[in-house]
């Protein structure tokens, strides 16, 4: 899904020629942080797809391309007698929850080991 969407993104940024660092420039951040978006190593927020889909001027649901067959799908499945959501909605749900944390998780550890690379080296 993720690599779709990551596609997707360069495919639409190279038809409309626009580059790395004018999408970054309009999003307010470096281009080399919006070149590790687009390359999957930062994961992107709801909000900044939405707003690269506005400077591409693609569908949100354009970008994201067979993911969205997949969620479709998913609003089809029968309700959940508890909740009203249906259950494939929910283990949709689920997945993607346990997949932030795991990313959240990643990121943590990651930032401590470069911090306390970062204390070795100031400390030499």
């Amino acid at each position: 899904m993720v690599k779709n969407l990551l596609a997707n993104i360069k495919y639409h940024r190279a038809k409309n020629k626009i580059s790395q660092v004018l999408i970054a420039k309009k999003l307010g951040i470096k281009p080399v942080t919006y070149n590790r978006i687009e390359n999957g190593i930062f994961k992107m927020t709801i909000e900044r797809l939405y707003e690269i889909s506005d400077i591409l001027k693609v569908s949100v649901c354009e970008l994201l391309g067979e993911a969205t067959k997949e969620i479709e799908v998913v609003k089809e499945a029968e309700p959940c007698a508890d909740c009203g959501l249906n259950k494939k909605m929910l283990a949709f749900m689920m997945k993607t929850v346990v997949l932030q944390e795991a990313e959240i998780k990643k990121l943590k550890t990651e930032k401590k080991e470069k911090t306390e690379k970062t204390a070795t080296v100031k400390s030499i």
